[in-house]
């Protein structure tokens, strides 16, 4: 069986607002919301680990069908998946992911359960190359290019804060292996944190297979600042942007245009600059959505046009409607 586990709990204080930071919205969704649908496919079980704002959290992922595992102090992942092992039983593989990463997709994630199944690995580490490597853990590789070790950047030489490979913080992991080391990780730092990344350099040294995968810097993004979150909501956006108009809709400038992760468009629709879809929005097929429109949770009925500025908060517009904004 595998599992997921989806790391919530921290307080993201370099987002300087309050409320969790997997609270946060992009595209309409919650972090940590998008990080579960990515995950989803792939196991039979997500356990999502809260501390912080644990009211809040839990009820943003009511109704998904996830496990809940407390972590009343947040020392760190080791910690954390620690706090979730009573929720493991029976787990042959488990998946251990950020609740701040909204650009991860279900593809990467099956190819690094696939990497990590095919080596027989006990740890597998999704990994990127980044562009500015600090603040992150350093991928560390032998000569013939095997994974040895995740140096974290406090304790790293000067030589291993020079690698641009670094850990996304996304691991595949053997229960069986990795859940008995867990109470065995060196505290680090100030605070004394467990770092899961530890549990690399053990199984190396007791002789067992790491595998990685490599994905690309921005897939990886984790949101800890506002700069941070208007980037993936940047990225969330022009994602979209690619999957509707592959479906047959026409943007005129996708750059202007922002349509929610749950907004569903019909085929042959042609959307104008500074439109905002939202909610559980429906548009029809061949409807016309003029500049300046903004509709949350409407149902659009087929062959409609809409010219703005209009803004709809609920209701459905009848097929072959045409509205204007009031004189």
């Amino acid at each position: 069986m595998r599992a997921a586990v989806i790391l919530a709990a921290g307080r993201g204080t370099r987002m300087r607002t309050p409320g969790a930071k997997v609270l946060h919205r992009v595209g309409g969704l919650p972090l940590v919301e998008w990080v579960r649908r990515a995950v989803a496919p792939l196991v039979e079980r997500t356990v999502v680990v809260v501390g912080h704002e644990r009211a809040a959290v839990e009820a943003a992922l009511e109704g998904t069908g996830v496990l809940f595992a407390v972590q009343d102090a947040q020392l760190g992942t080791g910690h954390a998946l620690r706090c979730a092992a009573s929720r493991l039983d029976g787990v042959k593989t488990v998946l251990v992911l950020a609740g701040d990463a909204p650009l991860l997709r279900t593809e990467s994630l099956a190819a690094l359960l696939e990497e990590h199944e095919d080596r027989r690995a006990a740890a597998s580490v999704l990994t990127f190359r980044a562009a500015d490597p600090t603040g992150y853990g350093r991928i560390l590789r032998d000569a013939g290019g095997s994974l040895t070790g995740i140096a974290e950047e406090a304790e790293a030489s000067d030589a291993e804060r020079r690698v641009r490979e670094v850990n996304s913080g996304s691991l595949a992991l053997e229960a069986a292996e990795v859940l008995p080391l867990l109470a065995s990780l060196p505290p680090r730092g100030a605070g004394g944190d467990r770092h899961v990344t530890d549990v690399i350099g053990l199984l190396r040294e007791a002789g067992r297979v790491i595998a990685a995968v490599q994905v690309s810097e921005q897939e990886a993004l984790g949101v800890n600042t506002p700069a941070q979150l208007a980037a993936a909501e940047s990225a969330c956006s022009a994602r979209r942007a690619e999957d509707l108009t592959a479906a047959g809709v026409t943007l005129v400038d996708p750059a202007e245009i922002r349509i929610e992760a749950d907004v569903e468009v019909g085929a042959g629709t042609r959307i104008h600059p500074f439109v905002s879809l939202e909610g559980a929005t429906r548009v029809g097929e061949r409807c016309e959505i003029g500049s300046h429109v903004r509709l949350r949770d409407v149902r659009v009925g087929a062959g409609s046009i809409l010219h703005g500025p209009l803004a709809l908060d609920g209701g459905e517009v009848p097929e072959g409607s045409v509205l204007s904004p009031a004189p």
